[in-house]
């Protein structure tokens, strides 16, 4: 499954991918993607727990979106999402934003809206009842989840332990 933005400064391709078939140029997206967002980075040191993905993948639970750069094929950001039923409400199966990132330089335009969107639609085909997004605080991504129809339920708060 693909969709192509081509109206963009900067051209991309949308698609599902296997974890396999994007990890190893996913790796370098997602180094750069840490060092943007994680507060506190001493103690969140990156180490994905790809077991647990390979288990979910496994279990068709999990959604990767890749985008890719039309031109060069390149990998320039992705959206993951676990499908999983809801711990308080067992039988409502949500599809839970995992992570998603988009190189600075295709943040423009419609870019994130067609991404986000293009992976509402393959939640919305494995039977998710629900997208549950997140959004750091510093971005301007609550914004833009507003604006794609999703209503604030809850705000996630950080507090360091290990320093007290």
């Amino acid at each position: 499954m693909t969709d192509i933005a081509a109206r963009t400064a900067n051209p991309v391709m949308f698609a599902l991918e296997p974890l396999e078939a994007c990890l190893e140029e996913g790796m370098a997206l997602l180094r750069a993607h840490w060092q943007e967002i994680a507060m506190f980075q001493d103690l969140q040191i990156l180490d994905p727990d790809f077991a647990k993905y390979r288990e979910a993948e496994k279990k068709n639970a999990l959604i990767i979106v890749t985008v890719r750069d039309a031109a060069t094929m390149a990998l320039v950001g992705y959206h993951v999402t676990i499908i999983s039923p809801m711990l308080h409400y067992q039988t409502v199966l949500g599809a839970i934003d995992d992570i998603h990132y988009l190189k600075p330089e295709y943040r423009q335009g419609w870019t994130a809206v067609r991404l986000i969107k293009f992976a509402e639609r393959e939640a919305k085909r494995r039977g998710a009842h629900l997208s549950i997004a997140r959004a750091k605080a510093k971005s301007e991504h609550g914004a833009l989840y507003t604006r794609l129809g999703y209503e604030l339920s809850d705000e996630v708060f950080l507090k360091r332990l290990d320093q007290e």
